[in-house]
């Protein structure tokens, strides 16, 4: 599969590293979202389902997101039969969601409840040190009507604006099997985390999108002590994300 070459405005405005690049790919190295392989089979990409869904996304071409994507899917797809929602916590322009909800085909099956703001991070998460993660991408661009549009026909897709954990007390799952965390922000992610880890159904996933992503230096929920005192123990991906399975 031909995919976006997308490495971010730093490293793409780098005419040296851009160069070096194109040297690495002519060597059959897979090259995207700030992620570099040599010597991989990359089965993923001749999964004809997820490469037709990521062809023909809503967003546009996203191809550049195919190993986050398959993770995410593969995650999803391992708590299939177990008890309880699937939920995800920063829905931004919905990629991962959507994509979640064709390659497992759960139109109208399994709940998926999906919880964002739209307006950016909240006053009281985004720090002096994480200002700058509340750029304009986080910003209400009409995502949230556009998402209520795009979901309209999922019956089981519960579509959530407002600030968490804050939201969780008015509409939130009794039990959870997949936990998709995107927040971009440690300590609404842990907040959110400590509401929703009773919840989660044993063998149930939790996966971080932004874990290892040298982007967000400050965002070390991994030294937060409520991960600590539960004895979390999460797993480092290279796709930048993280994860691990509740016990």
């Amino acid at each position: 599969m031909e995919y976006q070459m997308v490495f971010y405005k730093a490293l793409q405005d780098d005419e040296e590293f851009m160069r070096a690049l194109q040297i690495m790919l002519s060597k059959g190295a897979f090259a995207t979202d700030l992620l570099i392989t040599l010597g991989r089979r990359l089965n993923f990409a001749y999964d004809e389902k997820l490469t037709n869904i990521i062809k023909n996304h809503p967003e546009g071409d996203v191809s550049h997101l195919i190993w986050r994507l398959h993770t995410a899917c593969w995650a999803a797809h391992s708590c299939l039969e177990l008890d309880g929602a699937f939920v995800e916590c920063g829905v931004q322009d919905g990629t991962f969601a959507y994509t979640i909800l064709e390659y497992l085909s759960l139109k109208n099956k399994k709940d998926f409840y999906l919880y964002d703001t739209f307006s950016g991070i909240p006053d009281r998460y985004n720090t002096l040190q994480e200002i700058d993660l509340n750029h304009d991408q986080f910003k209400d661009h009409g995502q949230y009507e556009k998402l209520k549009n795009r979901f309209s026909e999922f019956n089981n897709v519960h579509l959530v604006k407002g600030v968490l954990p804050d939201k969780l007390s008015d509409k939130c799952p009794e039990k959870i099997s997949f936990l998709h965390m995107d927040l971009n922000n440690h300590e609404s992610e842990r907040d959110t985390l400590r509401v929703l880890i009773d919840k989660l159904t044993p063998g149930g996933i939790v996966l971080f999108q932004s874990y290892e992503l040298d982007i967000y230096k400050i965002w070390k929920i991994s030294d937060d002590d409520f991960i600590k005192e539960n004895n979390i123990k999460i797993l480092s991906l290279p796709t930048g994300q993280g994860m691990f399975v509740k016990r």
